[in-house]
């Protein structure tokens, strides 16, 4: 079996970068240690799970970058995993799990420099009665519609949260032109193949064989024309609505409170000397697209690309962040974070978090003792779908 190409050093190589480029990001670590992030976060890519498009990682170790059995990020405060079954049947424990793309999961940072971290070590000083963990459940080129039907995901099993947080955007516009990432194909086969002509439930593990032949089309290598850059706003929304809805319908049946937020974009208010990659980003043939969106959004306002209903569902990040007074780089190639941008961003969370943390009783169903049990197998995982 051949070693997969690591497709961020292909593209620092390509665009003329070295791992120099990114010394102000990580100040405090040599070379080394900084190219042994790319390394090890670069594999993530490599461990995507087939499951409602692509949700979840594999279980895998290394020193930046650790994944657990169900699929989510360590966050190295404490072990995670361990406190999220506690959390089913402890009403006082407060259960926060964090979806996202690439962002989220903590592309090109330690496990210990992701959003997720920062904002459970804040919370943790603003709540120091709190019973409480945050869970990392960032997946590479998750859209908004992938994270609901992640979430979803985990309730069903009975790893039901108080509050849901998200951040889309990027990914969601990176498939406007009709969905380069195959969700809705796969999802359309799903409800065609969740059931045999008897009624019964087929499982994960024939789900998938009878999808074999469904191959993700190579968006990065897409023709973009600016004369449909209408249908991309409608396409957006249509996706970026249909996953609200579905964050909606979560909480009336879990209880889970989703807490939405728009994904900062390089294209929004960011200075030249806080992208320290910028030309990366010339590699995605998506960009004009992806730039246009965000650029309507940006002028227009959130309602005006999403409706007027749901734009009190969505919240941005940097309505007020006065980023020319940064005096530290945001981006760290095509639109992927620096770990103290991860931690500004999660201290702007915080701040609306944290009240609504004390305030809030738990609201989370008890779920069957058939579905709290964990399958040893998870291919033969009798899934309910719908």
């Amino acid at each position: 079996m051949s070693i997969p190409v690591n497709v961020i050093f292909e593209q620092m190589k390509k665009c003329g970068y070295t791992v120099q480029d990114l010394q102000s990001a990580f100040p405090y670590a040599i070379e080394s240690e900084i190219e042994s992030r790319l390394r090890d976060t670069s594999l993530g890519l490599f461990r995507t799970v087939e499951r409602f498009g692509y949700l979840g990682t594999h279980k895998c170790q290394s020193a930046h970058l650790n994944i657990d059995e169900f699929g989510n990020r360590f966050v190295p405060i404490e072990s995670l995993h361990t406190r999220s079954l506690k959390s089913i049947t402890n009403k006082n424990h407060k259960l926060i799990h964090f979806y996202g793309g690439s962002t989220v999961l903590g592309s090109h940072v330690s496990d210990n420099e992701t959003i997720p971290y920062y904002l459970l070590g804040i919370l943790r000083k603003k709540l120091p009665m709190e019973d409480l963990s945050v869970v990392n459940c960032g997946g590479n080129n998750h859209t908004a519609l992938h994270c609901a039907f992640h979430l979803l995901d985990d309730c069903l099993k009975g790893r039901i949260p108080d509050v849901a947080i998200f951040i889309n955007g990027w990914n969601d516009a990176m498939h406007a032109d009709g969905g380069g990432d195959g969700i809705i194909p796969f999802l359309d086969s799903c409800l065609m193949q969740s059931q045999s002509e008897h009624g019964e439930r087929v499982t994960i593990g024939e789900l998938k064989a009878s999808l074999i032949g469904q191959n993700r089309t190579s968006y990065r290598e897409r023709v973009i024309y600016s004369d449909q850059f209408g249908e991309h706003i409608s396409y957006f929304r249509k996706r970026y609505s249909m996953a609200i809805e579905l964050f909606d319908s979560i909480e009336r049946i879990f209880g889970t409170y989703p807490f939405i937020y728009l994904e900062p974009s390089p294209f929004r208010a960011c200075r030249p000397d806080q992208d320290l990659m910028p030309k990366i980003r010339e590699l995605n043939s998506a960009v004009p697209m992806i730039k246009n969106i965000f650029g309507t959004i940006n002028e227009e306002g959130i309602g005006y690309v999403l409706g007027k209903v749901q734009k009190s569902r969505v919240r941005t990040l940097l309505s007020n962040c006065e980023q020319d007074r940064q005096n530290f780089p945001l981006f760290i190639d095509e639109t992927h974070f620096t770990p103290a941008f991860n931690s500004f961003l999660s201290a702007q969370i915080a701040i609306e978090l944290a009240p609504f943390l004390i305030k809030r009783k738990s609201k989370k169903i008890e779920v069957s003792e058939r579905s709290k049990k964990k399958s040893t197998n998870d291919s033969d995982y009798m899934y309910p779908l719908w």
